[in-house]
């Protein structure tokens, strides 16, 4: 059998979809037809490594975005939860675009503010059985009415109520 590498990383993300359960693959999917293209439309696109550093390269759990804003670089993060459980998290950051790429402000979307971090999907103590697709787009749902506190305060540092506290 022979086997071909991924050549980027759409591709990649595709092949981890292929072999995880049927909850995380559609809520994977639900993620990429709603919340990536929501960030798409107002100017980010999906990248195979982070700072245009080949030394970064995006997991292929993870779904990686990027703009060039002035001499800025914004960027959102989708993670997949380890072991393929249909859970994941969305960090962002804005940065300096040249090397260091030091960090102007970084955050997570979370349900409560005083969080630092926070799944979004299937909590623990639902049985994998119990969580259907409906689960999923309510969470998908839930998620995309909060994105624009991501943009504001990517754009103007203002911590909304489900922007994560300062570390």
């Amino acid at each position: 059998m022979i086997t071909m590498k991924a050549k980027n990383h759409s591709q990649k993300f595709k092949r981890w979809q292929s072999k995880v359960c049927q909850q995380t693959r559609f809520l994977s999917e639900l993620s990429e037809q709603q919340i990536i293209l929501f960030f798409e439309s107002i100017g980010f696109r999906r990248v195979d490594f982070s700072l245009n550093d080949p030394e970064r390269v995006v997991s292929m759990n993870s779904i990686e975005l990027e703009r060039s804003v002035n001499d800025q670089i914004d960027s959102l993060d989708v993670s997949f939860a380890k072991y393929g459980e249909p859970k994941f998290q969305i960090g962002f950051s804005r940065r300096e675009e040249n090397k260091p790429y030091k960090f102007i402000r970084t955050g997570c979307l979370v349900k409560k503010s005083k969080q630092y971090y926070f799944f979004w999907g299937k909590p623990w103590w639902i049985p994998m059985s119990l969580w259907g697709e409906s689960n999923s787009k309510k969470t998908i749902d839930e998620i995309m009415s909060l994105l624009p506190q991501i943009v504001e305060f990517l754009e103007s540092g203002t911590r909304g109520k489900n922007i994560s506290m300062e570390v």
